[in-house]
């Protein structure tokens, strides 16, 4: 997914709200923002993709996109550091 796919994206979700997302909607967005979407309820699912907003009504833009982009980095990162003392 694209950073412009994923702005078109947040607009939506903002203006339909998370409550209309079907569950495969929720797991496809929690995935393009780097949160666990398997294993998970569907509120789960929901109050993840919420607390991926920076501010409660706006869904990412800017820099909270920027954000979650460097969360997503950053476990990337310490996971793969993690493994290397678990061999």
């Amino acid at each position: 997914m694209t950073l412009k796919s994923m702005k078109a994206d947040d607009d939506i979700i903002a203006k339909e709200g998370v409550k209309a997302l079907s569950v495969s909607d929720l797991q496809f967005a929690c995935r393009a923002r780097g949160k666990r979407s398997l294993g998970l309820t569907e509120e789960q699912l929901r109050q993840q993709l919420t607390e991926a907003s920076c501010s409660p009504p706006s869904p990412l833009h800017g820099d909270c996109l920027l954000h979650s982009l460097l969360t997503l980095v950053c476990d990337f990162y310490f996971a793969s550091g993690v493994t290397k003392y678990l061999r």
